[in-house]
């Protein structure tokens, strides 16, 4: 019985019987070489991905996967040391080298002339903080492509592969941090790049040998275990990092699930409040190395206002071990509105319209009190000279308003913290990704003309 059982198991995945050996060892060196009609390609595949990651086109973004040959050549390193082929694993390197440097060169070219300055959007920042499940992706997307590859009769996973590996959408990332000097991005995409070439060279290895494809050089056993054990040292070492951003992401997941059940739990289970929308700042920024003292969190709030002891008793009940948000502050912004009204969609719609209004009244009124209380004490800021100098270093900024707000921190409900707020005004028509560019920049320059160390910058209409 087991064996029929056996005997059906290896019919059922047995690869052998349909391998094509010298056919692929012959087709994928034939296509490893970047050079002639290949490196139009691939220059044309970059600037595909560029304007698609500039635009957040998806559709353009694939495109740009499915035409582009970068795979050619990492399946010739793959094919190389699978079968101790030398002379064609320094082919296969030199050709890799070159589409690395083309495709990253014309996508430098397109950020540094691109017309939409300003933050990068999420199909950019989305490939920076690539994580373990990334080099699974890559491991058995590689696995798919070099087991059709080597087959008698071609399958259509190829295409398949090309977008799940996703190899040109990460280098054009780093072309954008390139142009822009933005070595956060830079370095996090290219990591991801080196997840991907390195993982589906990996798995092109592992299928040659299961393959038993013939060794163009035979090697003996001392230098095979060797390879084998830099192989894994390097595997290894590069799969570390991901790891460490695999646990991250996991900790954000948690703190959300622990935020959305805290307000549910001690908020929204009262009918007369209902939290409308969630912001979250994280303690750690997108870009690498920048830290925040704490993780913020704003609560939108619609219903009947909540007194300043329930919002001391919530500030006490998130620090239980069952939320786990003891290390974070918590900010609870207010609309006023029935809890009829709250069940009504368009209602929803409009309290996210009015949070910026919010913001902006309870601003004035903050700027007011403090310009009142500035002005009894004799320390105020020269805001009128700082706006001239923020107008001369920003032409489009019209308006510009500095007040300094104080707010619970939620870990000590009598003890407050202040921050500073600057309200702009940017000058019509101007596009949204340079106001949030020019924002960022004047975050930064007011931080050190007020010597602060962090403003909150507010685009108001």
């Amino acid at each position: 019985m087991w064996r029929e059982i056996r005997k059906i198991f290896h019919a059922v995945v047995n690869l052998r019987e349909t391998t094509d050996t010298r056919g692929t060892i012959d087709s994928i060196r034939h296509s490893t070489a970047i050079q002639g009609y290949n490196i139009w390609i691939l220059a044309c595949g970059a600037m595909l991905a560029s304007i698609g990651l500039d635009l957040n086109s998806v559709a353009v973004i694939i495109g740009a996967m499915l035409i582009s040959p970068l795979m050619s050549p990492i399946l010739g390193i793959g094919l190389a040391f699978g079968i101790n082929d030398r002379e064609h694993l320094f082919r296969a390197l030199e050709s890799f080298a070159i589409a690395v440097m083309a495709s990253l060169g014309v996508s430098a070219l397109y950020f540094f002339l691109s017309p939409f300055d300003g933050a990068p959007g999420l199909e950019i920042t989305s490939r920076t903080t690539p994580t373990i499940l990334d080099v699974f992706i890559a491991l058995f997307g590689g696995t798919a492509g070099i087991v059709a590859a080597s087959r008698k009769e071609k399958t259509n996973a190829i295409p398949g592969v090309a977008i799940a590996t996703a190899l040109m959408p990460p280098i054009c990332t780093a072309g954008y941090g390139l142009a822009n000097m933005d070595w956060g991005i830079f370095f996090g995409a290219l990591y991801l790049f080196f997840i991907n070439a390195v993982f589906i060279a990996l798995s092109t290895y592992l299928i040659i040998r299961y393959l038993r494809f013939p060794y163009a050089e035979y090697p003996d056993e001392s230098t095979r275990r060797k390879a084998l054990g830099w192989i894994f040292i390097f595997a290894t070492a590069l799969i570390t990092p991901s790891v460490f951003f695999f646990y991250n992401v996991l900790n954000k997941g948690q703190m959300v699930q622990n935020i959305q059940e805290f307000v549910e739990e001690e908020i929204n289970k009262e009918e007369i409040h209902r939290v409308s929308n969630t912001d979250i700042i994280w303690k750690k920024n997108l870009e690498w190395g920048k830290e925040k003292d704490s993780t913020k969190v704003t609560l939108y709030i619609a219903g009947e206002p909540l007194s300043k002891k329930r919002i001391a008793e919530l500030d006490s009940l998130k620090d239980l071990p069952k939320y786990g948000m003891d290390k974070i502050i918590v900010k609870y912004l207010q609309v006023q509105l029935s809890a009829e009204e709250l069940t009504d969609q368009s209602t929803k719609n409009a309290i996210k319209a009015l949070d910026p209004k919010i913001d902006l009244l309870r601003l004035k009124f903050d700027s007011l009190q403090n310009v009142m209380l500035a002005m009894e004490e004799n320390k105020a800021l020269d805001y009128p000279e700082i706006h001239e100098q923020a107008k001369r270093i920003y032409p489009d900024l019209m308006n510009l308003t500095i007040s300094e707000s104080a707010f619970s921190s939620g870990m000590d409900s009598l003890k407050t913290d202040t921050l500073s707020i600057a309200l702009t005004q940017w000058k019509r028509g101007l596009r949204s990704q340079n106001i949030q560019a020019n924002n960022s920049s004047l975050k930064s320059w007011l931080e050190r003309v007020l010597n602060v160390d962090s403003v909150r910058v507010i685009s108001v209409r």
